[in-house]
């Protein structure tokens, strides 16, 4: 996913993404999460692609 394409994602794309993702590897949602509490200037850095990104 390029970052022009992560812009545009809505609330209802994310919940499928990870959706998606838990389902292909269980917990990974609650990582993701972690990594996040403990790097959130990291992901604000790098914006709206990072998410997306971390759950490819």
């Amino acid at each position: 996913m390029t970052t022009e394409q992560a812009s545009h994602l809505n609330v209802t794309d994310v919940e499928q993404i990870a959706g998606q993702a838990e389902r292909a590897s269980p917990g990974v949602v609650d990582q993701v999460g972690l990594f996040y509490a403990r790097h959130s200037a990291l992901i604000k850095t790098l914006g709206g692609a990072a998410l997306p990104v971390m759950l490819a």
